[in-house]
């Protein structure tokens, strides 16, 4: 066993003036952290849900599908489009227009799937269009205006006058659950 310090182990095979020039820069770098302020920054995906425009946190999206066929599945409520195929794995479809404001969107043009992380469990939203990725800091958010509170599990909105949805909660809403039970 060696009779190293940790510090001639880590740093023994620097000059002197290596070791200055490393200094400065830690020196540099600890002031920066201190005078700096922490903004939080997160990734947005802005998407198009009928002639409305959203944005939701990349956090939860796993893909985007282009032309993948929907299955209806009888006896659902409207929100359920139906059920898709993934890569082998059969997904539940949601209609997000019909989540957000009511409307049941128009997909005759066609359609995308945003694939999310719901908890254990993954689900689609079928949407119109997806616009951009970009950044925002956190706390740029504004609350929603009146005549905008009929938007459910928004968290806010941005800026550029879009809308921030809160897909984690939009998925776990109790309003979503099917009781699949049947009176006997």
């Amino acid at each position: 066993m060696s009779n190293l310090s940790t510090h001639d182990a880590l740093f023994g095979h620097f000059t002197t003036e290596e070791l200055d020039v490393l200094q400065e820069r830690a020196r540099t770098l600890a002031q920066t952290g201190q005078t700096a302020s922490a903004v939080e920054e997160r990734n947005l995906l802005t998407i198009q849900v009928g002639s409305e425009r959203y944005a939701l946190h990349m956090d939860s999206l796993l893909a985007i599908h282009d032309n993948i066929a929907v299955t209806p599945i009888p006896c659902t409520p409207a929100y359920v489009r139906g059920i898709a195929n993934l890569r082998g794995h059969l997904v539940t479809v949601l209609d997000l227009a019909l989540l957000l404001n009511g409307t049941a969107g128009d997909y005759a043009a066609g359609g995308k799937l945003l694939l999310l992380e719901a908890g254990a469990e993954q689900v689609a939203l079928l949407i119109n269009q997806t616009e951009s990725v970009s950044s925002y800091a956190v706390d740029t958010i504004r609350p929603l205006p009146l005549e905008l509170d009929h938007i459910r599990n928004a968290l806010g909105i941005l800026a550029d006058g879009v809308v921030l949805i809160d897909i984690k909660a939009l998925v776990d809403d109790p309003a979503l659950i099917v009781n699949a039970e049947i009176a006997l």
